[in-house]
This record gives structure tokens, C-alpha cells and sequence, in this order.
């Protein structure tokens, strides 16, 4: 039906053009039962390669490219684009939906994705389909006389440029108008050929496209030795419906853009319900067209976990199935030179001046470096679907309990075996060094202190207990009888010479210097008496003799004086101040003679 309706309105296109219609030219593969069998002459269906009609008058020449007819366009479509509809097309078809043609979104498109369970197998499916712009690249190549490897890398690229270069020769000059135009997959091959030219021959041929994928990509990716695609070019005007899915979402343009059709894009025309359908889905579960179809649907012999998965992916394929045919029927008309025509009669959709009911815009290209990566790749799409299919472990909850229930048998045995570890070493530490009275020192090195700290003893002999205890009261008691002894020799020091704070003598008696006026009693009898007689005196004498020995004297006068006796005092009860004993002293608490006339007792003692 499209072959036909095509030869009828070239046939009228022809007519009404009468002697401005040239030629028309093609270069690829003739099909079988094609009647042109050399470049010369229109294409048939079913051809490979591209084709181009040449219309000239007096002041203007119009080159029209043309992509081939049948499944070849669409799968050189998804060879140039598969990167960008992998990752790209489900966003920018939104973007389309809500912004390009002013709808607004529902529930429905916004849980229309499904979940990574069902849509990646489709996606890696779709990534690693093989596609080609060619059915039979051999016979192509065979035909248009270009390498078989130069086609594998660039497509139809190397048969544009012959096309192209048949009428418009490198460094000859055109006193006539040149205009490049094309539609569809041709419209993307007239953006491109324009862009070549403006490089190679300096020469800016405005160029005009209708329903034309994006090329920005493309001409980065593919063709940049031929192209520069991040130049600005303002010659390409680019017209698309605003709800286009299979030229809007697809790829980046650059020049001016404009979109047509908002006017009439409403809930009355009979394919809107169809483009809000697509609205949500990837570019995979749209484009994946597999040639074949398996089942493997086993309900009897499933189990319910497996019929309600299997139900699920039912499901989902009915939808996949239905969002198909919802695109098919949408890119029919939104897609269609033939609408476009109708639209274009319309003054509310086209102006006079160019500009249409949609608006149109300048895009400026994408930058050398593509800085920002508006460019996908594949590599994002291989890495999922690599991980994807990795085979996973299958862990039971029984084998979950009883990991979990291992492991925290395993922690809690540990955490009791630290402790008693811990408490164990504590209290050979503090019986290392009674132990090695006992058995001699312990033996050095890490593997002994480890054995140790463990409770052996390495070279060690068998451990008294019993004998351990007595060395350990042994011990208390010694370190008993130090500290009394120490706190005696500190009241005997304070009986020589000035009374020690803190010590209370027993009796209410104070030792002092002979010769202190202060400490000298009133009754010398008494005072004899509490000396003990001349044994007593004669005692201290050569006790102070023997301390004066022991330390010299520095050579100070008073230092230098010989203290002849020992003089005792008695004290009233109101003189004396005994303050309560307090902790380890055995001896009491130490008093404090009251500081009374101690002016002049400095005195009289610098006297002496």
C-alpha cells in the first residue's frame, strides 16, 4: 500500500513539475524484479541503498535524498541510534510528551516502566541483537563498487557522498540556487550531506528536512573526519510533529527546528490515544522486534510462587505487546509526509514566514569534547546486562538460620573465653612475683609469657598453694611493721628537735631542746623523773653525738652548738589539743603546739 500510494503521488508531483523535474539517480542493490537495473532511473521496493530526484529550474536546482523502502530503513535506524535508544529515547519521549506537545503526564505513564526483572532481558536481548543497514552487504558492495569494509563501518554514508557528488562535483561553482532536502531516514541523509559539503567545498546549501531522526550523534560517533558537527548550522531548518516518536526522541538536532501539528493534536484525532500509550515504555520494549518467538508456560507442573511469576511475565508481555502496536499506529500518522501535507494546507499550522503552530527554535550542536556525554554509549547497557545474568546463590532461610545461629554461637563463646581470659592474667600478674620466689624467674620470650599468662609456668616446679599464701601474709605483715616503724622514727626525730605536726605524744608531754626557755618546766625534779636519770640523758647524749657525726656541719654557728640534755615539759589538758586517730596511724593523730610567745622564743633560742 505505501509502494502504491508512492508511485501515484510521484507520478502527480511529476506532472505538476513538468520539465523542472531532471532526473532521478540511485546507487546500492536493485531488488529482484526491479526494472531499473543501473543507477539511472527511480528506486523500487525493496532496494538497498539510496536514492536521490534532481529538480532544477532557471535560478534554483533542489536535490531530494531518499532512504531505501522496506525493513533496511528501520534497522539502519536502530544501527546508528542503538546507543541512544537503549539509554535516551524513554526520557526524551517524555520530555516529548510533556513539553513538545503540552500533555499532561498521568499514573499511568508514570508506572508504565516495568521493573528490571522483566524489562532487562528484553534490554540485553535488544543490545546484543546484531543490526545492519543492509540485508545483503555483499551484493551491495558488489553494486556500488565500495568496500565491503567501508560499508560494515559507515553504512550509507560512503553511498551519499557518491550520490551527492554526481551533481555537485568537489570545487565547481553553482551560479544556481542549491537546496538539499529529504524526509524520514532521507531528511537525516540531506542534514548530513549538508554538513559535509560545508567542510569540504565551504559551501552552505540551505537545507530543508521534514520528520527527520537526529544526526548530532551520529556525525560525532560516525563521520567526523568528513564533518563538524559542533560548528554552528544555522542552513538546516528541521520540521517534525510535535509527538513524532520515531524522529523527535531519536538523537540531537542542530540549526533551527520546528514542530507542527500542536493545533491539532487533541483527544478527537484517532492516534492520540495511541501516542499517550507508548508515553513510559524503553526504547527496547518498542524497537526489539525478535523474528522469532518461544513459550516455555508449564502451569500445571508449577508451584503458586511460580504461577503468580509466571502470570506476572504474561502480563507484562501483553503490555509490551499492546505498546507496540499503540507505536506502529502512532508513528503512522505523526511520522507521515502525507499528514504533514495535510497540515501544512493549514495556515494555523504553517505560516507564511516559515514558522509553525509548535514554534520553533535554534539548537545549538553538541561540543567538540561533548563535555557533558549528551552522547550515550553502550557500555552503561553491557555492564547491567553483565550483571544481570551473573549467577546468583540461592540461600534458604534454613540455611540463613542456621548461618546466623552458628555465628552468634561462635561470638558468644568467644566474648565468654575473653573474659576468663582477661580475669585469668589479671591474677597471674599480680602472683608473678611471689611465683617466681617460688619457682625461680620465668623464663623469657612471647611463647612464655603466653603459656604464662595461661597458668604455666615453663621450667618451673609444681605450685604450693599453701606455701604461696604464708609468703603472701608474710608479706602484709612486714609491710605492716615498716610503716610503724617508720611513723616511731619520725616521733623520736620530733623529740630532738622541734615538735612534729600532726603527732600526739602520749602523757600530754612535748620534747624540745634543752635551753628552750619555753620548754623547760617549772619543777626540775619532775622534769628528771619523765628523762629517766642520768642513764636516760647519757642514752640521748650519744645518740646526738652519733647523729652529728653522720651529718657535718655546714658551718653554721647554731648548727655548731652541742645540745647537752633532753628537757620534757608537761602540759595542761588545756594546752594540749589531741585530734581524733584517723586511718593506719597506729601512733594517733599528731598535735599542734599552740604558736603563743613563739616570737620570743626565736629569740632566746638565737641567744643560746
Amino acid at each position: 500500500m505505501e509502494a502504491a500510494a508512492l508511485t501515484e503521488s510521484r507520478t502527480e508531483l511529476r506532472t505538476a513539475a513538468g520539465t523542472a523535474w531532471k532526473s532521478d539517480s540511485f546507487l546500492g542493490a536493485r531488488s529482484t524484479g526491479c526494472a531499473q537495473a543501473t543507477t539511472v532511473g527511480e528506486r523500487c521496493f525493496g532496494d538497498e541503498g539510496v536514492a536521490m530526484s534532481r529538480y532544477e529550474d532557471d535560478s534554483s536546482m533542489i536535490l531530494v535524498l531518499q532512504a531505501g523502502l522496506g525493513s533496511s530503513d528501520l534497522a539502519n535506524l536502530i544501527w546508528q541510534n542503538k546507543a541512544w535508544l537503549l539509554e535516551q529515547y524513554e526520557d526524551s519521549l517524555r520530555e516529548q510528551w510533556l513539553i513538545s506537545a503540552q500533555q499532561s503526564s498521568s499514573p499511568n505513564i508514570t508506572y508504565r516502566k516495568a521493573d528490571q526483572l522483566h524489562e532487562f532481558p528484553i534490554r540485553c536481548a535488544f543490545l546484543n541483537e546484531v543490526y545492519s543497514p543492509f540485508v545483503d552487504v555483499e551484493q551491495v558492495s558488489v553494486a556500488s563498487e565500495v568496500t565491503q569494509s567501508y560499508l560494515d563501518s559507515e553504512g550509507l554514508w560512503p553511498l551519499i557522498k557518491a550520490l551527492v557528488r554526481t551533481v555537485l562535483p568537489e570545487g565547481q561553482q553553482f551560479t544556481k540556487t542549491v537546496y538539499l532536502a529529504g524526509m524520514g531516514l532521507g531528511g537525516s541523509h540531506a542534514a548530513l550531506a549538508s554538513m559535509y559539503l560545508k567542510k569540504n567545498d565551504d559551501q552552505v546549501y540551505d537545507t530543508y528536512v521534514v520528520a527527520a531522526p537526529g544526526f548530532q550523534c551520529i556525525a560525532k560517533n560516525l563521520y567526523s573526519k568528513d564533518m563538524m558537527h559542533y560548528d554552528t548550522h544555522s542552513q538546516i531548518k528541521v520540521y517534525l510533529h510535535v509527538m513524532d516518536a520515531l524522529a523527535g526522541p531519536v538523537d540531537q538536532y542542530s540549526g533551527t527546528v520546528c514542530k507542527y501539528g500542536l493545533h491539532n493534536f487533541t483527544a478527537a484525532e484517532p492516534f492520540y490515544d495511541a501516542c499517550e500509550r507508548i508515553v513510559g515504555h524503553t526504547g527496547p520494549e518498542l524497537f526489539w522486534r525478535p523474528s522469532t518467538t518461544s513459550t516455555t508456560t508449564t502451569l500445571e507442573l508449577a508451584t503458586d510462587e511460580q504461577k503468580a511469576t509466571q502470570a506476572a511475565l504474561e502480563q507484562y508481555n501483553q503490555n509490551i505487546t499492546e505498546a507496540k502496536a499503540a507505536f506502529d499506529q502512532c508513528v503512522f500518522f505523526t511520522h507521515s509526509i502525507w499528514y504533514a501535507l495535510l497540515l501544512f494546507v493549514s495556515e494555523d499550522t504553517l505560516n507564511l514566514d516559515g514558522s509553525t503552530d509548535g514554534g520553533c527554535e535554534t539548537v545549538d550542536p553538541i561540543d567538540q569534547a561533548d563535555k557533558y556525554g549528551r552522547c550515550p554509549s553502550t557500555a552503561t547497557a553491557q555492564t547491567d546486562c553483565d550483571s544481570f545474568f551473573e549467577p546468583q546463590a540461592q540461600v534458604s532461610m534454613q540455611m540463613l538460620g542456621m548461618i546466623v545461629g552458628i555465628t552468634g554461637g561462635v561470638i558468644l563463646c568467644c566474648a565468654i573465653l575473653g573474659i576468663a581470659a582477661v580475669r585469668h592474667i589479671q591474677k597471674n600478674a599480680m602472683d608473678d612475683v611471689s611465683m617466681s620466689a617460688d619457682h625461680g624467674p620465668p623464663s623469657n620470650g612471647c611463647m612464655a609469657r603466653l603459656l604464662r599468662n595461661c597458668g604455666i609456668y615453663v621450667g618451673a616446679g609444681k605450685r604450693d598453694r599453701a606455701k604461696e599464701a604464708r609468703i603472701r601474709a608474710k608479706k602484709a605483715r612486714d609491710k605492716r611493721k615498716n610503716r610503724n616503724q617508720e611513723k616511731t622514727t619520725l616521733l623520736e626525730e620530733g623529740a630532738e628537735g622541734t615538735p612534729t605536726p600532726g603527732v600526739v605524744v602520749p602523757s600530754s608531754t612535748v620534747v624540745g631542746k634543752q635551753g628552750d626557755a619555753e620548754s623547760l618546766p617549772a619543777d626540775s625534779n619532775l622534769a628528771d623523773e619523765e628523762v629517766g636519770g642520768k642513764k636516760g640523758k647519757k642514752e640521748k647524749k650519744e645518740k646526738k653525738q652519733k647523729k652529728d657525726k653522720s651529718e657535718p656541719s655546714a658551718g653554721d654557728p647554731a648548727d655548731d652548738e652541742p645540745v647537752d640534755a633532753i628537757s620534757v615539759r608537761v602540759l595542761d589538758e588545756t594546752e594540749v589539743r589531741a585530734p581524733e586517730a584517723s586511718g593506719d596511724d597506729l601512733l594517733g593523730s599528731a598535735f599542734q603546739e599552740k604558736p603563743k610567745k613563739k616570737k620570743k622564743k626565736d629569740t632566746e633560742r638565737d641567744t643560746e
